[in-house]
């Protein structure tokens, strides 16, 4: 893996470079100057310097000597602005590998630094496995010394729920325990590491944690990498990795990353799982080695701290996540409470408190909960069982409607719940807006009532108006005078009718006194009012059987007018063969006494489109009247607990059918 120092004062600069090159094979430092990354350039630990550029005069000649007097033999990039640039030639004279206009260009950009590294890889010697080293090798600690450092660092990973304080004394016991001069933590990232152990496959890097005896600017700008390098040996071995080994002299990158950190070994961070991070050290303060035995034991503490780390994220998460939820429900516009198992309120937001308790200020209890409420929580936690939402108003505010929902909450296969959840909705608004849209629906109802009857008394007052200016002048006409007694009679009955519909569908009947009727006179009387009102020239044929047995009780002239409505509609069916059938049967089931009346016409029946809307208002197949009749019948039928069906042609053609609670005739 290479590092990249970019050296820019713009932020979306270096998130430019980001994106253009391959993560995997290239480590990016940002800095504002060259001079801050100092410590980096002494060590070694830059391999390319990209250099953002704002200016095209000698101000840019000047930043690039100075950034070549800190880093001479390093392939430098310089992007510059797009235009004229006098400067350039002196640029590749100071040692500029490449100038490049901007933008940046992602394919154009990784050619070049690919190049850049082939040439300076060419006039590198190669390196060669070597013997290593002896390293001088004390004694391990005395046996009771580091029983009681183990015994002091397990408590502390028991106890700790703070990751940085947790590395903190873990690293200070071991720098007392074994003496360690220097040491660096490097670890993965907690939101990498997803709750069922599998890695995050978008995060390749380990990155500095906690250090002692380091300089701070060095190990915060130098991640390692899972990729290359020492992270990707002990992510791959999981094992102690020393500098004078031979896979570690054998690696350029390993190598120079254990010069660049100062240190000799490298011991992997993990939860006997997973690699969590890494522990690089440097020999004891005395300049001594470490024993075998000596890192097997500190093997497995890091081992111990990787578990002790990983319950420290997962407490982080979880404490986020409560936070998360906390926030969520305190801004909810509807109140929220949580009660546990034990009715302790765990969570209430303001807007609940505002609702149930206003004026509290300490923290709510279950006894604060109004009794309604409350034992049904109680009920929704014993159960496991939802409360079918209702509507509540809370006591200190009567104008204010709620609508309230509680849900039981279980966690894993457990089946009594171990909380409840009331949430509170502010239903007034949306209620208020209900009823205004209801009323204005009324007042447009009325506006086009008003406009059709209007309409229809203008059509039936005009005859009337003509028949008394002809009366004025062929009144001594026996004829026509007949003549026009016929029109002003049929007007008359057409105004009367009108006055009829307008007279039921205006008023309700309320059940609790009435009339009782037998059905087959009712049904004869509606037959002579439809034929009053019928215009046609042929009478129609009705057929009735005169014998049902059966009585109705409620407001008789009100469901006289009801099927006489249903009649005139069957008798207009075939207006040059009408016929009428009524059929009356007994449908009645276990507690329930029900009469069927069907109403047959001769006519081919109402079609699906227009049978879905019959019984609306207005809703009308001929041109002449307001088309409330069958409004009127729906409405009178329903008051009197029936039901009104109008089949689809194709099932039951010209059938119109009425159900009607009716009178056991052996009580009477």
């Amino acid at each position: 893996m290479r590092t990249l120092l970019i050296i820019t004062r713009q932020p979306p600069f270096t998130a430019a470079i980001e994106a253009a090159l391959d993560a995997g094979r290239y480590r990016l430092i940002g800095k504002e100057d060259a001079g801050s990354a100092g410590v980096l350039l002494s060590r070694g630990a830059i391999d390319a310097i990209i250099l953002d550029l704002e200016f095209t005069d000698a101000l840019a000649i000047r930043t690039i000597e100075e950034v070549r007097a800190l880093a001479p033999g390093l392939p430098l990039i310089v992007f510059a602005p797009q235009g004229r640039r006098t400067w350039e030639e002196e640029a590749y004279i100071l040692g500029v590998t490449h100038v490049i206009e901007k933008p940046v260009r992602g394919k154009l950009l990784s050619t070049l630094m690919e190049r850049a590294f082939l040439d300076k890889d060419a006039q590198l010697p190669a390196l060669v496995p070597q013997q290593a080293p002896s390293l001088p090798v004390l004694t391990t600690l005395p046996q009771s010394r580091g029983l009681e450092t183990l015994r002091r660092f397990s408590s502390l990973l028991v106890h700790s729920l703070d990751a940085r304080e947790l590395l903190r004394a873990a690293l200070q016991q071991l720098r007392e325990a074994l003496g360690i001069n220097r040491a660096a933590v490097f670890l993965r990232k907690p939101s990498a590491l997803t709750t069922d152990g599998t890695p995050s496959s978008d995060d390749h890097w380990l990155r500095p944690a906690y250090t002692i005896g380091h300089e701070p600017g060095l190990i915060q700008e130098f991640p390692l990498s899972l990729a290359n390098g020492i992270g990707n040996y002990l992510h791959k071995h999981a094992r102690i990795l020393r500098a004078d080994a031979p896979e570690a002299r054998a690696s350029r990158e390993i190598s120079k990353e254990f010069a660049t950190l100062g240190s000799i070994i490298a011991l992997p961070i993990h939860d006997r799982e997973m690699l969590l991070g890494v522990l690089v050290i440097d020999e004891r303060i005395t300049g001594g080695g470490f024993g075998d035995e000596e890192l097997t034991q500190l093997f497995h503490w890091l081992e111990e701290l990787g578990i002790a780390l990983r319950n420290c994220w997962r407490h982080e998460q979880l404490h986020d996540t409560h936070g998360l939820i906390d926030d969520i429900l305190a801004g909810l516009g509807g109140g929220c409470i949580v009660v546990g198992s034990n009715c302790g309120v765990l969570h209430a937001n303001e807007a609940a408190m505002r609702l149930i308790s206003p004026g509290h200020t300490r923290r709510l209890d279950f006894a604060d909960i109004p009794q309604a409420l409350g034992s049904l929580i109680f009920l929704v936690i014993q159960k496991g069982e939802a409360v079918t939402p209702f509507k509540w108003q809370p006591p200190s505010h009567p104008g204010i409607s709620c609508r309230v929902s509680i849900q039981p909450f279980c966690v894993g296969k457990d089946k009594r719940p171990n909380a409840a959840l009331l949430v509170l909705d502010d239903i007034t608004e949306h209620e208020r807006a209900v009823q205004l849209e209801i009323e204005t629906s009324k007042l447009r109802l009325v506006r086009q009532m008003a406009w059709h009857l209007a309409h229809e008394i203008g059509n039936a007052v005009t005859p009337i108006s003509t028949m008394q200016q002809l009366l004025e002048i062929q009144g001594d006409d026996a004829e026509a005078r007949h003549e026009m007694s016929e029109v002003l009679a049929s007007s008359v009955r057409r105004i009367t009718r009108l006055t009829q519909q307008m007279n039921f569908l205006s008023r309700d009947w309320d059940g609790k006194s009435g009339e009782t009727a037998s059905i087959s006179d009712l049904l004869e009387k509606a037959y002579q009012d439809a034929n009053t009102f019928n215009p046609g020239k042929h009478k129609p044929v009705l057929h009735l059987d005169r014998t049902s047995p059966w009585k109705v009780s409620g407001d008789t002239k009100a469901l006289r007018h009801a099927f006489s409505e249903l009649i005139l509609n069957a008798m207009q069916a075939n207006p040059e063969n009408p016929s009428v059938t009524l059929r009356v049967a007994d449908i009645s089931t276990e507690g329930d006494q029900r009469l069927s009346v069907e109403v047959q016409d001769a006519g081919p029946g109402f079609p699906h489109e227009v049978a879905d809307k019959i019984g609306e208002p207005f809703q009308s197949t001929r041109s002449v009247g307001l088309g409330l009749g069958l409004t009127v019948t729906r409405k009178i039928i329903e008051n009197h607990s029936g039901q009104l069906d109008i089949p689809h042609a194709d099932r039951s053609p010209g059938v119109i059918r009425v159900t009607l609670p009716f009178t056991n005739p052996a009580n009477n």
